[in-house]
C-alpha cells in the first residue's frame, strides 16, 4: 500500500504541473492512467489485508467470552 501511496502522490504532482501549464487534457490522462489505477490497487491491497485478519478478529470475541 505504501507503493500505491507513493504513486498517487507522484501522480498528484504530475497532474498539478499539467494543470498549472493549462493542459487539462494531459492532466486528465495522467490522473486516469495513474491515480485511478493506484487507488484501485490500494483498495484491493487493503481488502486483502483485512480479509486475512477477519477470521482472527472474529475469533477474538469468542476467546474473550
Amino acid at each position: 500500500m505504501q507503493e500505491n501511496a507513493a504513486q498517487i502522490i507522484a501522480a498528484g504532482y504530475a497532474v498539478l504541473g499539467e494543470l498549472e501549464s493549462g493542459d487539462t487534457a494531459e492532466a486528465t490522462r495522467v490522473y486516469a492512467s495513474t491515480t485511478v489505477v493506484a487507488l484501485n490497487e490500494a483498495r484491493a491491497d487493503a481488502y486483502t489485508a483485512m480479509s486475512g485478519l477477519e477470521r482472527s478478529i472474529s475469533l477474538a470475541g469468542v476467546r474473550c467470552r
